[in-house]
């Protein structure tokens, strides 16, 4: 099978989802795609899995999938990540250059280098005006990322790439605003079982990103890893607390953007996307609210009778998992150590 054909694969809380894609000419198709809804959950509110249920999982994943299709991309959750912003001197060797962004985030790391894995990419935001090269680094406890590539491994499958979620989020809106242009002002509200997620890029460029809960309990809350079963929560109340969040976060953006140029919001994710929610999202914060379906911006190369039997927007994330594993393969930008 083609080299460059990537599976992404969300863990969530209580579904595994998988999304196969492979370039085509300046764009991707999508060859298959397969979700697992979980008995039990799998990821603890401390970021650790379930071992043997996700091994099993995975490998039930591996037969439904194209033969052939191993090469797999993953995230790891938003809350496990330190993220920091760094400003190295030009003109620097590629070793140099790695030295130099190591030993600036040592001194802003609360763990040592040698428990964490870290990734850094050049930041090509425009108009920097202080002459230093501006670096984004990622980095997380290396057990967080070990276990889940321990899980892909045992289950027969090839880990190319290991994510930040926030990545995968932000690239699916830069294919959807290039996919309908005319909505390029639209936030994308991901939302999950447990955490949602508010993205899109500042007019300046970068990434804006925020994760929240979702539904009304407290953050507080026992883990949602109990007695083998998610913790369920009223709807109504789940989309009041989601609204008002969202909220927040658009007075949050335009804060940092400096203006409120969001004009609609497309919302996605597995969790309690539903048409009430969108109406009342509409009503409440006077924005068009309308469903995103990732795979209206891919070839799609499925038979029409598992397309239609699907809900299109759980598979999101996935598939912005798969396009940045194509990245990876294809361009390698970036530095892993």
């Amino acid at each position: 099978m083609d080299k460059l054909v990537v599976t992404g694969i969300d863990i969530g809380h209580n579904s595994l989802k998988a999304v196969v894609l492979k370039p085509s000419g300046r764009h991707y198709a999508v060859l298959d795609y397969k979700e697992i809804i979980l008995k039990e959950c799998i990821v603890a509110e401390n970021n650790t899995i379930n071992h043997q249920e996700i091994v099993k999982t995975l490998k039930e994943i591996k037969k439904a999938l194209p033969f052939g299709a191993k090469r797999v991309a993953i995230s790891v959750p938003e809350n496990a990540v330190i993220s920091k912003k760094l400003q190295i001197e030009p003109g620097l060797d590629s070793s140099e250059r790695d030295y130099a962004v190591m030993q600036a985030f040592a001194h802003q790391s609360p763990f040592p280098l040698q428990e964490l894995s870290l990734d850094f990419v050049l930041d090509d935001v425009k108009n920097k005006t202080d002459g230093l090269e501006h670096y984004q680094v990622f980095a997380t406890r290396k057990d967080v990322v070990d276990s889940r590539v321990d899980a892909l491994q045992q289950s027969g499958l090839k880990p190319v790439l290991v994510e930040v979620a926030s990545q995968s989020l932000g690239h699916m809106w830069k294919l959807a605003t290039e996919h309908f242009p005319e909505k390029s002002t639209y936030c994308l509200l991901n939302v999950g079982n447990v955490k949602s997620s508010f993205t899109m890029f500042t007019e300046q460029g970068e990434l804006f990103h925020k994760e929240f809960s979702s539904s009304s309990w407290s953050e507080k809350t026992p883990s949602v890893y109990q007695k083998g079963a998610c913790l369920q929560v009223d709807e109504s109340h789940q989309e009041q607390a989601l609204i008002e969040r969202v909220q927040r976060q658009l007075q949050l953006y335009a804060s940092f953007n400096g203006s409120l140029n969001i004009t609609g919001i497309w919302i996605t994710g597995d969790g309690f996307v539903t048409p009430q929610l969108k109406r009342a999202l509409s009503s409440q914060l006077s924005m068009e609210c309308e469903t995103l379906n990732p795979f209206e911006l891919f070839i799609l190369m499925v038979s029409p009778h598992k397309h239609t039997a699907v809900q299109s927007h759980r598979f999101t994330a996935a598939a912005g998992l798969a396009i940045r594993g194509i990245h990876w393969l294809e361009h390698g930008n970036v530095v892993s150590h």
